[in-house]
């Protein structure tokens, strides 16, 4: 007679590599690319990568604006409440990187220029 295992329920949360990035604290951020020793091109192709997946968070966050305004809920609503601050915070870790990227990639540029 077989054993049978009963299956236990694993939850794993899977994660993109460029959430991962963007949910990297800023100092390892500016590790990793000094570390990696990425260039002027990768990092400006991470600026456009980010402003991109920025404006789909700021689509996702005027929905649901719209949303409170026309069905009359109120932003106080725990599940409004919780979705609005988990786009801002995501938002808000793109935008410190992305600044970064910029400052670095013009300094990266400027060497040299007198």
């Amino acid at each position: 007679m077989k054993k049978r295992r009963k299956k236990q329920k694993t939850k794993f949360k899977v994660q993109s590599m460029i959430g991962a990035i963007i949910d990297m604290p800023l100092e390892e951020f500016k590790e990793e690319l000094v570390k990696h020793k990425t260039n002027v091109g990768t990092m400006r192709n991470l600026i456009v990568y980010f402003n991109s997946i920025y404006a789909d968070l700021k689509t996702r966050k005027d929905g649901i604006m719209n949303l409170v305004i026309k069905e009359g809920h109120s932003k106080d609503e725990p599940e409004i409440k919780d979705a609005l601050n988990g786009l801002y915070a995501e938002m808000v870790k793109i935008e410190e990187k992305t600044v970064y990227l910029n400052q670095r990639v013009k300094e990266l540029i400027d060497v040299g220029v007198d």
